[in-house]
Protein backbone atom coordinates (compact mmCIF):
# COMPACT_ATOMS: atom_id res chain seq x y z
CA UNK A 1 0.00 0.00 0.00
CA UNK A 2 2.46 2.57 0.90
CA UNK A 3 4.04 1.81 -2.21
CA UNK A 4 1.61 2.46 -4.51
CA UNK A 5 0.57 5.77 -1.98
CA UNK A 6 3.52 7.28 -2.51
CA UNK A 7 3.56 7.07 -6.18
CA UNK A 8 0.44 8.59 -6.60
CA UNK A 9 1.53 11.52 -4.18
CA UNK A 10 4.47 11.75 -6.71
CA UNK A 11 2.62 11.85 -9.64
CA UNK A 12 -0.77 13.72 -8.81
CA UNK A 13 0.61 17.43 -9.07
CA UNK A 14 2.05 16.66 -13.05
CA UNK A 15 -1.39 16.93 -14.91
CA UNK A 16 0.11 14.76 -17.47
CA UNK A 17 0.12 12.00 -15.26
CA UNK A 18 -2.70 12.04 -13.41
CA UNK A 19 -4.18 8.94 -15.18
CA UNK A 20 -1.64 7.23 -13.95
CA UNK A 21 -1.57 8.75 -10.41
CA UNK A 22 -5.10 7.24 -10.71
CA UNK A 23 -3.87 3.99 -11.73
CA UNK A 24 -1.60 4.28 -8.48
CA UNK A 25 -4.16 4.83 -6.26
CA UNK A 26 -6.75 2.43 -7.59
CA UNK A 27 -3.76 -0.28 -6.71
CA UNK A 28 -3.51 1.32 -3.00
CA UNK A 29 -7.18 0.80 -2.28
CA UNK A 30 -7.29 -2.68 -3.69
CA UNK A 31 -4.92 -3.19 -0.58
CA UNK A 32 -6.95 -0.75 1.68
CA UNK A 33 -10.15 -0.04 0.18
CA UNK A 34 -10.77 1.88 3.45
CA UNK A 35 -8.36 4.11 3.71
CA UNK A 36 -10.29 7.34 3.98
CA UNK A 37 -6.88 9.34 2.85
CA UNK A 38 -6.73 7.77 -0.38
CA UNK A 39 -10.36 7.70 -1.26
CA UNK A 40 -10.25 11.53 -0.72
CA UNK A 41 -7.36 11.63 -2.56
CA UNK A 42 -9.03 9.84 -5.30
CA UNK A 43 -11.91 11.72 -5.03
CA UNK A 44 -10.19 14.75 -5.50
CA UNK A 45 -8.15 13.09 -8.78
CA UNK A 46 -11.38 12.43 -10.19
CA UNK A 47 -12.62 15.69 -9.97
CA UNK A 48 -10.22 17.12 -11.77
CA UNK A 49 -10.44 14.36 -14.35
CA UNK A 50 -14.51 15.29 -14.66
CA UNK A 51 -15.65 11.91 -13.19
CA UNK A 52 -17.82 13.66 -10.92
CA UNK A 53 -19.86 10.24 -9.98
CA UNK A 54 -16.90 8.80 -9.27
CA UNK A 55 -15.43 11.68 -7.55
CA UNK A 56 -18.64 11.67 -4.95
CA UNK A 57 -18.61 8.23 -4.34
CA UNK A 58 -15.10 8.70 -3.36
CA UNK A 59 -15.50 11.34 -1.07
CA UNK A 60 -18.65 10.47 0.63
CA UNK A 61 -17.32 7.33 1.20
CA UNK A 62 -14.25 9.12 2.74
CA UNK A 63 -16.98 11.23 4.80
CA UNK A 64 -18.38 7.91 6.02
CA UNK A 65 -15.31 6.58 7.78
CA UNK A 66 -13.98 9.97 9.10
CA UNK A 67 -17.66 11.99 9.39
CA UNK A 68 -15.62 14.93 11.11
CA UNK A 69 -13.43 15.57 8.40
CA UNK A 70 -14.17 19.41 7.21
CA UNK A 71 -11.76 18.67 4.64
CA UNK A 72 -13.58 15.71 3.45
CA UNK A 73 -16.85 17.73 3.16
CA UNK A 74 -15.12 20.79 1.68
CA UNK A 75 -14.07 18.68 -1.50
CA UNK A 76 -17.24 17.88 -1.88
CA UNK A 77 -18.45 21.11 -2.23
CA UNK A 78 -15.50 21.52 -4.82
CA UNK A 79 -17.40 18.90 -6.54
CA UNK A 80 -20.70 20.68 -6.44
CA UNK A 81 -18.96 24.01 -7.68
CA UNK A 82 -17.65 22.22 -10.35
CA UNK A 83 -21.00 20.71 -11.80
CA UNK A 84 -21.86 24.29 -11.00
CA UNK A 85 -24.34 23.49 -8.62
CA UNK A 86 -23.84 26.52 -6.37
CA UNK A 87 -26.28 26.40 -4.02
CA UNK A 88 -25.23 22.30 -3.01
CA UNK A 89 -21.50 23.48 -3.11
CA UNK A 90 -22.22 26.20 -0.46
CA UNK A 91 -24.33 23.78 1.64
CA UNK A 92 -21.04 21.69 1.77
CA UNK A 93 -18.60 24.96 1.74
CA UNK A 94 -21.23 25.75 5.40
CA UNK A 95 -21.26 21.95 6.59
CA UNK A 96 -17.61 22.10 6.84
CA UNK A 97 -17.59 25.17 8.45
CA UNK A 98 -19.54 23.61 11.44
CA UNK A 99 -16.44 21.50 11.54
CA UNK A 100 -13.80 24.08 11.75
CA UNK A 101 -14.58 27.65 11.98
CA UNK A 102 -10.95 28.41 10.69
CA UNK A 103 -10.68 27.30 7.64
CA UNK A 104 -9.82 29.97 5.92
CA UNK A 105 -10.70 28.49 2.03
CA UNK A 106 -14.23 27.16 2.96
CA UNK A 107 -15.48 31.12 4.04
CA UNK A 108 -13.43 32.06 0.41
CA UNK A 109 -15.37 29.16 -1.19
CA UNK A 110 -18.91 29.89 0.77
CA UNK A 111 -18.22 33.80 -0.68
CA UNK A 112 -17.28 32.53 -4.31
CA UNK A 113 -20.60 30.05 -4.25
CA UNK A 114 -22.33 33.28 -2.37
CA UNK A 115 -21.67 35.36 -5.26
CA UNK A 116 -22.46 33.43 -7.84
CA UNK A 117 -26.24 33.01 -6.40
CA UNK A 118 -26.82 36.73 -6.18
CA UNK A 119 -26.01 36.90 -2.50
CA UNK A 120 -24.15 39.56 -2.14
CA UNK A 121 -24.44 41.07 0.71
CA UNK A 122 -23.10 37.13 2.48
CA UNK A 123 -20.38 36.75 0.01
CA UNK A 124 -18.90 39.99 1.59
CA UNK A 125 -19.22 38.57 4.97
CA UNK A 126 -17.53 35.54 3.90
CA UNK A 127 -14.56 36.94 2.29
CA UNK A 128 -14.30 39.18 5.07
CA UNK A 129 -14.16 36.14 7.49
CA UNK A 130 -11.15 34.50 4.81
CA UNK A 131 -9.33 37.88 5.39
CA UNK A 132 -9.65 37.49 9.06
CA UNK A 133 -7.83 34.10 8.68
CA UNK A 134 -5.53 35.67 5.73
CA UNK A 135 -5.83 38.52 5.85
CA UNK A 136 -2.78 39.11 2.77
CA UNK A 137 -4.39 37.18 0.41
CA UNK A 138 -4.99 39.41 -2.89
CA UNK A 139 -7.99 36.57 -3.96
CA UNK A 140 -10.11 37.50 -0.90
CA UNK A 141 -9.46 40.97 -1.36
CA UNK A 142 -10.14 40.88 -4.69
CA UNK A 143 -13.54 38.94 -4.27
CA UNK A 144 -14.50 41.03 -1.41
CA UNK A 145 -14.12 44.38 -3.78
CA UNK A 146 -15.95 42.30 -6.37
CA UNK A 147 -18.92 41.96 -4.02
CA UNK A 148 -18.89 45.36 -2.83
CA UNK A 149 -19.16 46.74 -6.21
CA UNK A 150 -22.34 44.60 -6.83
CA UNK A 151 -23.50 45.82 -3.77
CA UNK A 152 -22.87 49.35 -4.45
CA UNK A 153 -20.71 50.09 -1.43
CA UNK A 154 -17.99 51.79 -4.36
CA UNK A 155 -15.48 53.80 -1.91
CA UNK A 156 -14.93 49.73 -0.29
CA UNK A 157 -15.08 48.33 -3.46
CA UNK A 158 -12.23 50.58 -4.46
CA UNK A 159 -10.19 50.37 -1.30
CA UNK A 160 -10.37 46.74 -1.76
CA UNK A 161 -9.16 46.51 -5.26
CA UNK A 162 -6.66 49.19 -4.80
CA UNK A 163 -4.94 47.16 -2.22
CA UNK A 164 -5.05 43.57 -3.87
CA UNK A 165 -3.96 45.66 -7.29
CA UNK A 166 -0.64 46.70 -4.48
CA UNK A 167 0.40 43.05 -3.65
CA UNK A 168 -0.41 41.66 -7.32
CA UNK A 169 0.17 44.73 -9.57
CA UNK A 170 0.32 41.60 -12.71
CA UNK A 171 -3.56 40.42 -11.74
CA UNK A 172 -5.71 41.82 -14.92
CA UNK A 173 -8.97 40.78 -13.16
CA UNK A 174 -7.81 43.46 -10.26
CA UNK A 175 -7.50 46.04 -12.44
CA UNK A 176 -10.27 45.56 -14.88
CA UNK A 177 -12.69 45.49 -11.70
CA UNK A 178 -11.11 48.49 -10.64
CA UNK A 179 -12.21 49.91 -13.85
CA UNK A 180 -15.61 48.50 -13.25
CA UNK A 181 -15.54 50.67 -9.95
CA UNK A 182 -14.35 53.92 -11.15
CA UNK A 183 -16.53 53.92 -14.15
CA UNK A 184 -19.66 53.31 -11.94
CA UNK A 185 -18.43 56.55 -10.07
CA UNK A 186 -18.24 58.17 -13.53
CA UNK A 187 -14.19 58.82 -13.22
CA UNK A 188 -14.10 58.13 -17.10
CA UNK A 189 -10.46 58.80 -17.63
CA UNK A 190 -9.45 56.99 -14.60
CA UNK A 191 -11.73 53.78 -15.06
CA UNK A 192 -10.18 54.00 -19.17
CA UNK A 193 -6.50 53.84 -17.47
CA UNK A 194 -7.28 50.77 -14.63
CA UNK A 195 -8.93 49.11 -17.81
CA UNK A 196 -5.46 49.77 -20.13
CA UNK A 197 -3.99 48.78 -17.17
CA UNK A 198 -5.89 45.42 -17.41
CA UNK A 199 -4.97 45.31 -21.16
CA UNK A 200 -1.18 45.77 -20.72
CA UNK A 201 -1.20 42.42 -19.06
CA UNK A 202 -4.18 40.80 -21.06
CA UNK A 203 -4.20 42.12 -24.46
CA UNK A 204 -7.41 40.28 -26.09
CA UNK A 205 -9.14 40.88 -22.43
CA UNK A 206 -12.87 40.98 -24.39
CA UNK A 207 -14.39 42.75 -21.50
CA UNK A 208 -12.00 45.14 -20.46
CA UNK A 209 -11.91 46.69 -24.18
CA UNK A 210 -15.76 46.88 -24.13
CA UNK A 211 -15.74 48.65 -20.72
CA UNK A 212 -12.65 50.85 -21.90
CA UNK A 213 -14.56 51.65 -25.09
CA UNK A 214 -17.50 52.99 -23.02
CA UNK A 215 -15.25 55.03 -21.05
CA UNK A 216 -13.62 56.45 -24.45
CA UNK A 217 -17.33 57.28 -25.60
CA UNK A 218 -18.25 59.01 -22.52
CA UNK A 219 -15.00 61.27 -22.75
CA UNK A 220 -16.13 62.21 -26.70
CA UNK A 221 -13.03 60.11 -27.83
CA UNK A 222 -14.76 57.82 -30.68
CA UNK A 223 -12.15 57.01 -32.94
CA UNK A 224 -10.97 54.66 -29.71
CA UNK A 225 -13.99 53.81 -28.74
CA UNK A 226 -14.53 52.22 -31.98
CA UNK A 227 -11.50 50.70 -32.04
CA UNK A 228 -11.63 48.90 -28.67
CA UNK A 229 -15.01 47.89 -29.43
CA UNK A 230 -14.01 46.49 -32.55
CA UNK A 231 -11.58 44.49 -31.02
CA UNK A 232 -13.63 43.40 -28.42
CA UNK A 233 -16.14 42.03 -30.92
CA UNK A 234 -13.14 40.31 -32.87
CA UNK A 235 -12.35 38.65 -29.39
CA UNK A 236 -16.26 36.90 -29.69
CA UNK A 237 -18.31 38.10 -32.28
CA UNK A 238 -21.32 36.23 -30.56
CA UNK A 239 -21.00 38.47 -27.02
CA UNK A 240 -24.24 40.46 -27.88
CA UNK A 241 -23.20 43.62 -25.43
CA UNK A 242 -19.96 44.54 -27.16
CA UNK A 243 -22.11 45.49 -30.12
CA UNK A 244 -23.44 48.87 -27.97
CA UNK A 245 -20.21 50.81 -27.26
CA UNK A 246 -19.32 50.40 -31.32
CA UNK A 247 -22.47 51.65 -32.26
CA UNK A 248 -22.57 54.30 -30.11
CA UNK A 249 -19.37 55.55 -31.88
CA UNK A 250 -20.27 54.91 -34.75
CA UNK A 251 -23.44 56.86 -34.93
CA UNK A 252 -21.51 59.97 -32.98
CA UNK A 253 -18.97 59.79 -36.06
CA UNK A 254 -22.14 60.03 -38.74
CA UNK A 255 -21.44 56.25 -40.09
CA UNK A 256 -24.83 55.48 -39.77
CA UNK A 257 -25.27 52.68 -41.96
CA UNK A 258 -22.32 50.66 -40.55
CA UNK A 259 -24.10 51.51 -37.20
CA UNK A 260 -27.37 49.57 -38.75
CA UNK A 261 -25.50 46.59 -40.27
CA UNK A 262 -24.17 46.00 -36.10
CA UNK A 263 -27.62 46.46 -35.00
CA UNK A 264 -28.56 44.35 -37.11
CA UNK A 265 -26.29 41.43 -35.85
CA UNK A 266 -27.55 42.69 -31.87
CA UNK A 267 -30.53 41.80 -32.75
CA UNK A 268 -30.53 38.09 -34.31
CA UNK A 269 -28.30 37.47 -31.16
CA UNK A 270 -31.03 39.21 -29.25
CA UNK A 271 -34.27 39.65 -30.99
CA UNK A 272 -36.50 40.76 -27.66
CA UNK A 273 -34.00 43.48 -26.47
CA UNK A 274 -35.78 47.20 -27.15
CA UNK A 275 -32.30 48.76 -26.84
CA UNK A 276 -31.60 47.38 -29.93
CA UNK A 277 -34.47 48.58 -31.95
CA UNK A 278 -33.92 51.84 -30.25
CA UNK A 279 -30.45 52.27 -31.23
CA UNK A 280 -30.90 50.75 -34.64
CA UNK A 281 -34.40 53.70 -35.12
CA UNK A 282 -31.30 56.50 -34.27
CA UNK A 283 -29.06 54.86 -36.80
CA UNK A 284 -31.91 54.96 -39.41
CA UNK A 285 -32.90 58.20 -39.19
CA UNK A 286 -29.04 59.43 -39.36
CA UNK A 287 -29.79 58.05 -42.61
CA UNK A 288 -33.08 59.35 -43.04
CA UNK A 289 -34.40 56.06 -43.18
CA UNK A 290 -37.57 57.57 -40.90
CA UNK A 291 -40.12 54.66 -41.84
CA UNK A 292 -37.83 52.38 -40.81
CA UNK A 293 -36.78 54.04 -37.60
CA UNK A 294 -40.60 54.58 -37.04
CA UNK A 295 -41.23 50.65 -37.23
CA UNK A 296 -38.47 50.21 -34.55
CA UNK A 297 -39.29 52.73 -32.20
CA UNK A 298 -42.78 51.43 -32.45
CA UNK A 299 -41.63 47.88 -32.08
CA UNK A 300 -39.16 48.76 -29.14
CA UNK A 301 -42.32 50.53 -27.07
CA UNK A 302 -44.20 46.94 -27.53
CA UNK A 303 -41.70 44.94 -25.83
CA UNK A 304 -41.19 47.18 -23.79
CA UNK A 305 -44.40 47.30 -22.42
CA UNK A 306 -44.74 43.70 -23.15
CA UNK A 307 -41.72 43.24 -20.28
CA UNK A 308 -43.22 45.62 -18.04
CA UNK A 309 -46.77 43.37 -18.09
CA UNK A 310 -44.94 40.67 -17.49
CA UNK A 311 -42.83 41.59 -14.40
CA UNK A 312 -45.34 43.80 -13.24
CA UNK A 313 -47.00 41.67 -9.98
CA UNK A 314 -49.85 43.58 -10.02
CA UNK A 315 -50.60 42.73 -13.65
CA UNK A 316 -53.51 39.95 -14.37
Amino acid sequence: FAAWWGRAELLIEDTRQRKAALAALDQALRLQPEHAPALARRGDLRRRLRDFDGAQADLEAAMRLQPDSAEHIYALGEIWWDRRDYAQAYAAYARALTLDPNLAKAHGSSGDALARLGRYDEAERAFTDALRLKPESTYYTLRRGYARLMLKKLDEAQLDLEHAAQRSPDNAEVHHLRGRVLGQKKEWQAAAEAYGAALAISPRFMTALANRARCYNELGRFDEALADASAAIEVNPKYAANYFPRVFALIRLGRHAEAVADMDTYLELRPSDPMGYRYRARAYRGLGRDEDAKKDEARAQALTSSAKVETDPRAE
